[in-house]
Order: structure tokens, then C-alpha cells, then sequence
């Protein structure tokens, strides 16, 4: 019998990782061919995801579960808890830069610039959008002395909008 990533499970459990924050997301037994063994032999294959973690936990808990007999750990992935409105103050800012440089584009040209016709949002980037894989904290960021350093970096959240100007 394989134990699968019971080991794994209970000691993320132990570290008070809450249940709803660990998912199985693949499992796979596939046989394994050797020529030399006889009769049939498999390979469990089951891979966890781990989220709402802070980032000052992920050290601690990646050494963990390798002990507890993880063979591979990967990540983590951040994400931006506040997406929504940040992507929000976005479209607010990119509608607000707008004017100005469609005046300077209509002096240019020799005409007056009128009212907003037209109002198109462009590619929405939503790789940062909250999901339950991490959670990016950066006031918790620093080294805790795990074995694979972990620096959370910079998140920019940008909007793209096309904006069309009437012209007098």
C-alpha cells in the first residue's frame, strides 16, 4: 500500500496549514515497466496546492513537507489579495492620463479637442488576480532562514484603454 501524501497532508495539518487552504490538484498511477521485476508495479504520483500562505510560513513548510517526504516542491506563486481594486484605480488613472495627451496630439494637429465619444478596455493581465495559491505579503518578506530564499518582488497591476476624442 502506498501512503500517497498522507505523510505530506498530516504534516501540513501539524503546521496549521487550515484544510480548505490544501487542494489535491493532480493524482496519477501509471505502471512502471522493468524488465527485471516481476509482476505488475505502479507509481502513485499525487500533487498537492498549498495557498493562504504567508510568505515568513513558506520556508518553514516547504523544509517540512520535503522531510515529511515530498519529493518535489514548487512555487510559490503570488498573488495580489486587493487585485479588483488596484486593476480599478488602473482604469482610473489610464482614463485620467488620457486627456492631457490627446490635447497635446490635437494642438499638434491644429484642431480642438471635444468630448469623449468612445471608451475601449484593452487586455486585462489577470495573472495576479487573487486565487487561492498564495498570498503576497510584504511587510512579512523577510529572509527566515529556510533553505530556499523567497523574495516577493513587485507586483504592477496595468490597464490598457483606448479612449476616442471628438475634434473640433
Amino acid at each position: 500500500r502506498h501512503a500517497g501524501g498522507k505523510p505530506v497532508i498530516a504534516k501540513l495539518k501539524e503546521l496549521g496549514v487550515p484544510d480548505k487552504e490544501i487542494q489535491t490538484s493532480y493524482t496519477d498511477l501509471s505502471p512502471v515497466w522493468d524488465e527485471e521485476e516481476e509482476g505488475d508495479t505502479y507509481e502513485m504520483r499525487t500533487s498537492l496546492a498549498v495557498g493562504g500562505l504567508a510568505i515568513d510560513k513558506v520556508h518553514t513548510i516547504m523544509d517540512a513537507v520535503v522531510e515529511a517526504g515530498a519529493t518535489e516542491v514548487t512555487g510559490p506563486e503570488y498573488y495580489l489579495s486587493t487585485y479588483t481594486e488596484t486593476y480599478r484605480e488602473a482604469l482610473t488613472a489610464a482614463i485620467e492620463s488620457s486627456k492631457p495627451k490627446a490635447e497635446a496630439i490635437a494642438k499638434a494637429s491644429g484642431v480642438k479637442l471635444g468630448k469623449v465619444v468612445a471608451v475601449t478596455e484593452g487586455y486585462e493581465d489577470t495573472s495576479y488576480e487573487y486565487a487561492t495559491y498564495g498570498l503576497m505579503d510584504e511587510e512579512k518578506a523577510e529572509d527566515t532562514g529556510g533553505t530556499a530564499p523567497l523574495e516577493p518582488g513587485e507586483v504592477s497591476i496595468r490597464a490598457d484603454i483606448t479612449v476616442s476624442y471628438a475634434i473640433n
